[in-house]
């Protein structure tokens, strides 16, 4: 039995962690890694810096893979046994299914520790530092924390949509200002603005040069109730991250 133990034990942790390695490297490449990825190369930001932050995203994978690892494993070793007619040995032997499972279960277990662990201490942990790596390349290159050329809803009561960018320079922005349901009730439009972050009170400062104003009434959808709102030659929009 000892002998068919280590056996089964070393199968199983064998694949898990080849299936584990395998599916986190889909999810982070196929997923969280395409999320930052022009981030990081359209700011020629060095690869230390990419291979960083795909690395603090690796946790938050396992959250997914590690039980889907022992999952594919135990059908992949189970299903090798059963082609190779190693089950029906260990069944002529007399072992029976309860002790054949019982190293299986407890890898599982201490697996599951493992997960929990990962989720209540690592995750938040790494999420965090993740976090403060962004906030630190937003205070050198503000500009790091806007995408041009489409709609972006990661900050809090807006939608911001900024046609160009050079460096800290804005062209063709629209920013509307969503209530608490997310319609729409204001929307700022300028040709040309400029960008400052002050992330130490975590806040984004866009400078809109010339800009227009329009209201909407209690009907977003009504295009009749929209009014022209005020004009300014310089309008600073303070914007919490």
């Amino acid at each position: 039995m000892r002998i068919l133990y280590r056996y089964l034990t070393g199968q199983m942790m064998a694949t898990t962690a080849g299936a584990v390695a395998v599916l986190s490297l889909i999810i982070v490449l196929g997923n969280a890694f395409k999320q930052i990825f022009e981030l990081l190369v359209n700011d020629e930001l060095p690869l230390s810096l990419i291979f960083k932050m795909v690395g603090l995203l690796i946790p938050q994978a396992l959250t997914f893979t590690m039980p889907w690892g022992i999952l594919v494993a135990a059908l992949i070793v189970f299903g090798r046994m059963s082609q190779d007619l190693e089950l029906q040995a260990i069944r002529a032997a007399g072992i029976g299914l309860v002790p054949l499972v019982a190293p299986v279960i407890l890898f599982g277990l201490f697996l599951s520790g493992i997960c929990f662990y990962n989720n209540a201490v690592v995750v938040p942990i790494t999420l965090q530092k993740f976090k403060s790596v962004l906030l630190d390349i937003g205070r050198d290159n503000p500009a790091f924390l806007i995408r041009a050329g489409e709609a972006m809803d990661r900050f809090p009561g807006y939608r911001i949509y900024i046609g160009k960018k050079n460096g800290t320079d804005l062209s063709d922005i629209n920013i509307w200002e969503l209530d608490p349901n997310g319609v729409p009730r204001r929307n700022i439009r300028a040709e040309k603005g400029s960008l400052s972050a002050d992330l130490d009170d975590l806040s984004l400062t866009i400078t809109l040069h010339k800009a227009r104003q329009e209201e909407r009434g209690e009907d977003a959808g009504d295009l009749n109730g929209i009014r022209a709102g005020l004009s300014a030659d310089q309008l600073p929009l303070k914007i919490s991250l």
